[in-house]
Order: C-alpha cells, then sequence, then structure tokens
C-alpha cells in the first residue's frame, strides 16, 4: 500500500532574496562572506540569486554567522494549485 507525502518545493529566488536581505542585516559583505566559507564571491552570489543551494555545511555556517535556523533560509512555493499538483508528492511504501 503506498501513500501520498507532500514534498515542498523552495521557491529559489525568494529565498535568496532573503539570505542576500539577512547577510545585509547583519552587516557582513559578499566578499567577508565568500572568505569564512572558503569560496568564491561568485558563489555566494549564485546563492543569493536563487542559482544554487548552499552544501549542507556552508547553510549550517550561515545559520551560525546569520544567527538563524535552517528553516530561516528558505521560503516555499504556495501557490494555490501545489496540493493538488501530483508533481510535488512522492509515494513511499506505507509500512504499517
Amino acid at each position: 500500500m503506498y501513500k501520498n507525502v507532500y514534498i515542498p518545493e523552495i521557491d529559489t529566488v525568494t529565498s535568496g532574496f532573503r539570505l542576500g536581505e539577512m547577510i545585509r542585516d547583519k552587516g557582513y559583505s559578499v566578499a567577508e562572506i565568500a572568505l569564512i566559507l572558503r569560496v568564491s564571491p561568485q558563489t555566494i552570489y549564485k546563492y543569493i540569486r536563487g542559482e544554487s543551494y548552499p552544501k549542507a555545511d556552508h547553510l549550517l555556517a550561515l545559520c551560525h554567522l546569520l544567527g538563524c535556523d535552517v528553516k530561516d533560509l528558505y521560503v516555499y512555493r504556495t501557490d494555490s494549485n501545489i496540493d493538488m499538483d501530483e508533481r510535488f508528492y512522492t509515494h513511499i511504501l506505507n509500512v504499517q
């Protein structure tokens, strides 16, 4: 027996914008964040533009630097049709 489980979709552009705001609000520059994470500034700009996601270790470091939780860095899509759209569900085996 299978059951539907909702898998939320991250709004990459809005999440990146939020990250950029948090960096600015905490007084960091992109260059400083890049130096701390040991990546190029272009990588940080890709995060801010929503073109890529931070790796897990970078995500945790960002949370520490910005004083937030992982969930605070992501914005999920809220389209009204998302709950009914089969693409956003994954089928898992019900092991009961």
